[in-house]
C-alpha cells in the first residue's frame, strides 16, 4: 500500500465506503499487499456475517494469514480471470488500469468475475486537473505520465502510468461492458479540477 498522501486520502475514502456495503465476497485487484484489505477487515470485524477477502496481483505482499492471495496474475494477458475461479460482489481497482496496455479489455475479464449487482470501485489520476492541463499545455504530457525512460525505451514497463484515463473514455469502456458509472468521488481535491484522483462507484 502506497505511504504519499493522495494514496492515504483514496484508501480512506474506500475504507468509508465500503463500511456501509453489504458483501461477501471481495478482492482488490493489483493490490501490491493485504494492507487495505485488512483495514476493512477490521472495519468489518463486528458483523456476524463472514467474509471472503482476497488479494490479487503479479506480486502481492501478504502481510496477513487470514486473507486470501492469488499471486501472478498479469492483468495484460488475456484470460488472467481463469486463474481467480469463483466471482465477487466488492471489486477493488486501485490505481491500476493507468498502468496497462489495454483497459477495454482488462475490464472485460473484470465483468467475468462480478457477481450480479457487483460493486466495482476504479481509481485513476486525474488528468483533468489543472495541474495535469497546465503540464499538457508545456510538456504535451499530463502529470505524472511518461517519464524520460519511458519516452525513451521501447521495454514493457507496467510500472509506470502509459494509459490516459480520460473520464468520457472510461464512461464509454464502462458502458460497453455494461457497467454504469453511479458516482464519481474526488480525492485530495473537491471537483475536476482540483483533485487529484478521481474515484469511480460502479455497478455490475
Amino acid at each position: 500500500m502506497r505511504k504519499d498522501k493522495n494514496a492515504y486520502l483514496t484508501y480512506e475514502k474506500v475504507k468509508k465506503l465500503t463500511s456501509i456495503l453489504e458483501f461477501k465476497d471481495v478482492i482488490d485487484l493489483g493490490c501490491g499487499d493485504t494492507n487495505l484489505l485488512s483495514e476493512i477487515k477490521k472495519i468489518k470485524s463486528l458483523r456476524k456475517n463472514k467474509i471472503n477477502f482476497v488479494g490479487a496481483g503479479y506480486e502481492v505482499l501478504q502481510k496477513d494469514i487470514n486473507i486470501n492471495v492469488i499471486d501472478q496474475l498479469d492483468f495484460n494477458e488475456i484470460n488472467w480471470f481463469e486463474s481467480v475461479k469463483q466471482k465477487y460482489d466488492l471489486i477493488l481497482i486501485l490505481d491500476v488500469i493507468e498502468h496497462l496496455e489495454n483497459p477495454f479489455l482488462f475490464l472485460q475479464q473484470v465483468i467475468k468475475i462480478c457477481k450480479k449487482k457487483a460493486k466495482i470501485f476504479i481509481s485513476v489520476p486525474n488528468i483533468h486537473s489543472y495541474r495535469s492541463r497546465i503540464k499538457f499545455l508545456l510538456t504535451g504530457r499530463p502529470s505524472a505520465f511518461f517519464n524520460k525512460q519511458f519516452r525513451s525505451s521501447s521495454k514493457r514497463n507496467f510500472d509506470d502510468h502509459i494509459w490516459l484515463p480520460a473520464i468520457d473514455l472510461i464512461k464509454y469502456y464502462l458502458r460497453c461492458n455494461n457497467l454504469t458509472l453511479k458516482r464519481i468521488h474526488y480525492i485530495y481535491g473537491n471537483n475536476l479540477l482540483t483533485s487529484h484522483t478521481l474515484l469511480l462507484e460502479i455497478e455490475f
